[in-house]
């Protein structure tokens, strides 16, 4: 049986639990709807992921030396494969989008291609524009040469030699010439046997075609 003194305490204790029950209720409340109003009004927005960061500049600058042509300077001896490339500025074929890149692609595959076979591998530019100065400008759009002949217009040396006289052909630029021969590199002279023209490719349009399809030789 219960004492009439602890009564008025356990009436006491009760209501001050109910009462904190009820403002912790009503704290719990408030803060559910404060986080549902903040969610509405400025919830995180979904946002794309961040592209990656561009490589560093010494890395494109490898990535491009990598795909470019490079001369080799030495004193070569056996079979080899040249390409010669023949423009001039005054065609504006030339300026067409892609092509110097295509020129760049034929020195590289023909390359590989030569190299695969034992053989070596030259690139001749040539430019038949007038002025020498002018002749080189226009030749460094298209990279790297093993070796350039510029100058003289179409009665050049090189025009003489790979249009008009010991591998003639059509009088057009632009045009490429691939020639495989024996060179033989002793030690009081130089001989060559068994040049050959493999192919001759006339006009953007072919060349560009030729090397999207490979280069074949």
């Amino acid at each position: 049986m219960t004492s009439p003194r602890l009564r008025p305490f356990r009436v006491t204790a009760l209501r001050v639990g109910t009462a904190i029950w009820l403002v912790a209720g009503l704290l719990l409340l408030a803060n559910a709807a404060r986080g549902l109003a903040g969610g509405a009004a400025s919830g995180p927005a979904v946002r794309p992921r961040p592209a990656p960061p561009p490589p560093p500049a010494a890395g494109r600058q490898a990535a491009a030396q990598a795909a470019a042509y490079t001369p080799s300077y030495d004193a070569r001896t056996g079979r080899e494969v040249v390409m010669v490339f023949i423009g001039a500025s005054f065609c504006g074929a030339h300026l067409q989008p892609g092509f110097p890149e295509a020129i760049e692609q034929a020195k590289l595959g023909l390359r590989r291609q030569a190299q695969s076979r034992g053989s070596g591998f030259r690139a001749v530019g040539v430019s038949l524009d007038w002025e020498p100065d002018s002749a080189l400008v226009f030749l460094r759009r298209f990279g790297r040469w093993d070796e350039v002949s510029v100058g003289g217009n179409w009665v050049s040396e090189a025009a003489l030699r790979y249009i008009w006289s010991d591998l003639p052909g059509p009088a057009s630029v632009p045009q490429l010439l691939v020639i495989e021969r024996q060179l033989e590199n002793g030690e009081t002279a130089v001989s060559v046997q068994g040049e050959r023209l493999v192919r001759r490719l006339l006009g953007t349009d072919q060349i560009a075609a030729w090397v999207k399809s490979g280069a074949p030789t």
